[in-house]
């Protein structure tokens, strides 16, 4: 008995050891459509709601859950396809498309009013991002190769959006990926932008919205990922075919960066600060999921019961609800996304200045 009851006492410890060093992720996909293919478009509010939008012929969707993931329901939706989604509360929400439209909607999704269309200013919009009721930004491709990149600013919801950019980025997109796009708030932002069929080496900084840049040199571009906290805090995974990724961090704004070391070697696909904790950071690779609880210092693998995930992107409601989204319509939900207390002891890079 005294055996029997030693073993239970160990296999509980070992238990609890690992509930406490792993976030439970669970699949989450009753009621969504399952056969698209290529990075949605996503948003997250609180700790229930979640969008999730794409192409799957012959026509676009846009799913919502307002329960955590237990079902989702298709909104009425017949425009491009959504590429970037920014979600203010269970009602008030905009999407930018592939068609060169932004739409918003007061009523949860049931109804869209048009906000923005000019073909002649960008034919492909790649990023949206609303702060409050007023103030936001919207970001599209140059519509050509000796026109400037789009940069719109709102401070009245969306009812007037506004170029305040005419001479920056010529010829600039994004390679249609919003994860090269970080704004922190509606006038401080960074952007990696490719410029005419050029990749740059360059990272860009602006304080007034989009009206002037200012730029960093970056030793091992292209980025692949580009993710700021706040004005100073932030990170960006690079990536060339030639070398194994390169994940740097820098807490001054960027003007100082340290080489830290990457959980994996391949390809980084998201990387996401939990909500109000610089210090707690979330890292995908197309097939496994990573996590730090001290600002990249180190990382722990964290478990997904699928070893073939395809991850695309990771976003959080608040600090303890996060998604993880795939390709092949997989949907991770977890509600306990901060309380990872244990960390893999992988070596530490020494930091390099840039």
């Amino acid at each position: 008995m005294k055996t029997m009851k030693f073993f239970l006492m160990i296999l509980l410890f070992f238990m609890m050891l690992y509930e406490n060093g792993n976030t439970q992720w669970l699949l989450k996909i009753n009621g969504l459509k399952t056969d698209y293919h290529y990075s949605p478009a996503v948003a997250a509010y609180e700790d229930k709601t979640a969008l999730v939008g794409f192409f799957s012929a012959p026509k676009n969707y846009i799913y919502k859950t307002t329960n955590g993931g237990d079902f989702w329901f298709e909104l009425p939706w017949e425009y491009g396809s959504p590429i970037s989604i920014s979600i203010l509360n269970n009602n008030k929400i905009w999407v930018a498309t592939s068609a060169a439209e932004i739409y918003v909607t007061n009523n949860g999704g049931m109804n869209w009013e048009l906000q923005f269309a000019d073909t002649s200013k960008t034919k492909f919009f790649n990023y949206i991002k609303m702060f409050d009721e007023n103030n936001g930004i919207a970001m599209g491709d140059a519509p050509s190769n000796d026109k400037p990149m789009l940069i719109l600013r709102t401070t009245d919801g969306g009812i007037n959006w506004i170029s305040v950019n005419d001479s920056f980025f010529i010829g600039g997109y994004s390679r249609n990926d919003r994860k090269i796009i970080s704004f922190v708030s509606s006038a401080t932002g960074y952007l990696y932008p490719s410029i005419s069929g050029q990749v740059q080496n360059k990272l860009f900084k602006t304080t007034d919205a989009g009206k002037t840049w200012s730029s960093f040199l970056l030793s091992s571009p292209p980025v692949w990922v580009l993710k700021f906290f706040d004005e100073n805090i932030g990170f960006v995974a690079t990536f060339n075919f030639f070398n194994p990724p390169v994940l740097m961090r820098t807490k001054d704004g960027g003007i100082i960066w340290e080489v830290i070391n990457p959980p994996s070697q391949e390809i980084p696909r998201d990387i996401e600060f939990v909500p109000n904790n610089p210090n707690k950071i979330w890292l995908t690779d197309y097939n496994k999921l990573f996590f730090s609880s001290d600002m990249g210092n180190t990382w722990v693998e964290q478990f997904v019961s699928d070893t073939n995930l395809k991850a695309t992107s990771i976003v959080f409601g608040d600090s303890l609800n996060g998604w993880l989204f795939c390709d092949e319509g997989k949907v991770y939900k977890t509600s306990n996304g901060d309380r990872v207390t244990s960390q893999n002891n992988h070596q530490i890079v020494k930091p390099s200045t840039y």
